[in-house]
């Protein structure tokens, strides 16, 4: 969790990106399932329903400048062909990075109505608890 919360609060500290952690989320108006947000990251608006690479991609595309760039480069082949798999292997190993300090608490990360942008992690963390 702490992993997912970083990457979250790495995300708001670059731009204003909408997102919650699941538990303060209607997962049936999302038309997702506890078990769909306890193992990848997502992103969900009326127009878009993306997961794990693809919604990390997204949320990049969200932020201005180089990771906005990098947002759009990551989303097509050849290198998103690569993404799922690096995905699960950072979601897989999670617990192996450590991080001395975020810089912010959990509560920091909220904001972003179920209706409109969602970024949804498993459990009650931001982005990606899995």
């Amino acid at each position: 969790m702490q992993f997912c919360r970083c990457c979250a609060n790495w995300v708001l500290s670059r731009g204003k990106v909408p997102m919650s952690p699941s538990a303060d989320l209607d997962l049936d108006l999302l038309g997702l399932t506890p078990p769909e947000v306890s193992t990848t990251v997502w992103w969900v608006t009326d127009r878009e329903r993306l997961s794990g690479h693809r919604a990390v991609a997204r949320v990049l595309r969200e932020l201005s400048g180089v990771w906005g760039i990098a947002g759009r480069v990551i989303a097509v082949p050849p290198l998103s062909w690569l993404g799922n798999h690096l995905y699960r292997w950072v979601a897989n190993n999670r617990t192996r990075f450590h991080f001395k300090a975020c810089g912010q608490s959990s509560n920091d990360v909220n904001g972003g109505s179920p209706t409109s942008k969602a970024i949804s992690g498993p459990q009650t963390s931001p982005i990606d608890d899995s």
